[in-house]
Order: structure tokens, then sequence, then C-alpha cells
């Protein structure tokens, strides 16, 4: 598990800077006995009713914010766009804007969205992952195909995402007609779960393409590596959906850090990561067509889509580490435990 671990204040104050680890961490709170307080970096769901309890508390705390909390239950289905449960949602997301010590955003949408709808100045640092754990493996390709039971040479294109909406899940079922057309042993492997996977499912028997699609539900997050090995393309496909959009996904960086090619719909913080046609391909979202011929491009010019992996890994090293993060982190809640 990455983790960086500062002493601020010698036998006074510990800090925790917890980095990307999945599922969320809870907060630990303070000891009595020694009355250090403990900070945890949380992604955002379960949201603001934690960050609550713990201002009530009287603890120092930093709110993470990873995406619009509101509005992704509202793009999810499980909150209605006129009932009062939104407006409930939006009270408590605001107030605790206001009230914790700082806020972090992970893009820049998301801090002008915090300071347009609570007037609060956010401190934007880009998500990051371990570099060290997602690195390029690809040479062990065959190795973990032969573990996961997956043919040696079918044309894999991987899909970590969870099956919800605005993650665009469907489009790369939609696309993938003509691909199988050229490259009748491609395949599509998903990794999540969600509410979107009966309705994948249905899709790709409607198009009989069923046996070329693999849904793997949830995987654990140290086998991700071996399943961005085994794969020849990653796709984030991510959608607008009910005014939410992708922020800077974790997946994306993972999958460019692992030294396999990414095409990325062209949405949100996927803008900012993505060099298009330098490290990456962006298409169109909701675009079915772009995102197919982007596709059959890649698996047509193999080279070039090691080029674009390459790519991607030195930036990941150079702008998306975890440690150069860490220094990030350590800085604001340096300040913060002095407010």
């Amino acid at each position: 598990m990455p983790a960086a671990f500062v002493r601020l204040e010698q036998n006074v104050f510990r800090c925790w800077i917890c980095l990307d680890i999945k599922p969320p961490p809870r907060f630990l709170g303070s000891d009595a006995e020694t009355g250090e307080i403990q900070i945890l970096r949380h992604r955002q769901r379960p949201g603001r009713f934690r960050d609550a309890r713990v201002v009530e508390c009287g603890l120092p705390t930093v709110t993470t914010a990873h995406g619009y909390l509101t509005y992704e239950g509202i793009s999810k289905g499980s909150v209605a766009e006129d009932s009062k449960h939104k407006q409930t949602l939006l009270d408590v997301e605001f107030s605790m804007y206001k009230k914790t010590r700082a806020v972090i955003t992970v893009d820049t949408r998301i801090k002008e969205y915090i300071k347009r709808e609570s007037g609060v100045d956010a401190t934007m640092i880009k998500n990051f992952i371990d570099v060290e754990d997602f690195k390029p493996e690809v040479e062990r390709r065959a190795e973990f195909r032969t573990k996961y039971n997956l043919p040696q040479d079918d044309l894999i294109f991987f899909i970590p995402r969870r099956l919800t909406k605005k993650n665009g899940v469907i489009y790369p079922i939609l696309s993938f007609p003509p691909v199988l057309e050229k490259y009748p042993n491609a395949r599509l492997v998903f990794a999540g779960t969600g509410e979107m996977m009966d309705d994948m499912k249905a899709k790709a028997r409607e198009l009989g393409i069923e046996e070329r699609v693999t849904m793997l539900g949830a995987v654990d997050h140290k086998d991700m590596i071996q399943y961005y090995a085994l794969s020849d393309i990653a796709l984030v496909p991510s959608i607008y959906s009910a005014g939410v959009e992708e922020a800077t996904s974790i997946s994306a960086l993972e999958a460019m850090g692992s030294g396999i090619p990414l095409i990325a719909c062209a949405v949100g913080g996927l803008k900012e990561i993505v060099d298009h046609e330098k490290d990456g391909l962006l298409v169109e979202e909701r675009n079915v067509e772009d995102l197919s011929n982007a596709m059959i491009r890649l698996l047509d010019e193999p080279a070039y889509g090691q080029e674009l992996a390459k790519a991607a890994r030195e930036k990941i090293i150079a702008e998306y580490s975890h440690f150069a993060a860490a220094e990030k982190y350590e800085a604001i809640y340096k300040k913060a435990l002095k407010k």
C-alpha cells in the first residue's frame, strides 16, 4: 500500500497521507493517550456526511473532492433530479467545503464548481498513481493470460471502469461489431460492477457479440496491473451525464503507467491527461463510429500504439507520480494544522 508518513510536530501531531487506497480508508480520529491527530486523504464517496461527523468532533479536516457528489447520484439514478434529497445533499456538500480547513480537487473543473457554488477557493492537485506498482509488464502477457484463462491469440481491449452510466461503458459494446468484422479475435474485457451490467449484457446479446465480451465483475486493485499487462489496449469511454464529467481518471493514469496504449473520450479531466495522438487517442464522447475507428486504428498500427504507450509512461513518471503528490499534500496538511 503506497503511503507517505509525515511527523509534523514531534510527539504531537501525526498525519497520514494515504495515496489511492481502494477501498477508501476510514477516518481514524485522534489517539486519546498521545494526543496525536490523524488526518486521512479520502475519496469523495461516501462524501460530505463523513466530513460532517469529523468536523463535529473538532478535528482538523482536509476534504479532497474527486467529483460532483450530488450530481453523480443523479447520473447514477439514485437521486431524483427534482427531489428534496437532492437539495439536502447539495446543502451538506457545500457546507462542508466551507467548514473544512482546506479543500483539494483533482482537476480544474471541480475547483471551479466548488468556487462557483460555495465560494471556497480550493487547491487543485492532479490525481496520481504509484508509479512503482503500475509499471510496464507486458513481457508477462502470456503468463497472465494463462493465469486468468484468457486466449493467447485474442486482441484484448480492457475497460477498467465501474459499470455506471457516466463511465460510458455501453459504448465499447456498441462500437465493437465493426472491430470484430476486421479482427474476429478481438475481445472486450470489463473489470467492475454497477447498475449498467444487465443492460450491457443484453446489448451484447442483441448485437450477437456476447461470446467476445468478458465481464470480470469486481477485481482486486492489486491484480489490476496484471490485467493491464495482459491487455493490448485500454479504453476509458466516459461521457457527460446529468452535468457530471470524468475527473482526473485514476483508471486512465494506471493504464498510461502500465505500458499499453489508451483510448479515452474527450471529456473532463481526460482532456488534461491525454495529449491526442502523442500519448493516447481521444475520441468524441458517445460517438460510436469514432470509437470504432480508434480501436481499429490501434490494431492496424501496433507500433504506433507502442509509441503512444512509451510517451504516456514518461508523462506519468514526470507529472503524476505519488512522490510528487505526497509533497503537495504534506504542505497543505501542515498549513491546515496551523489554522
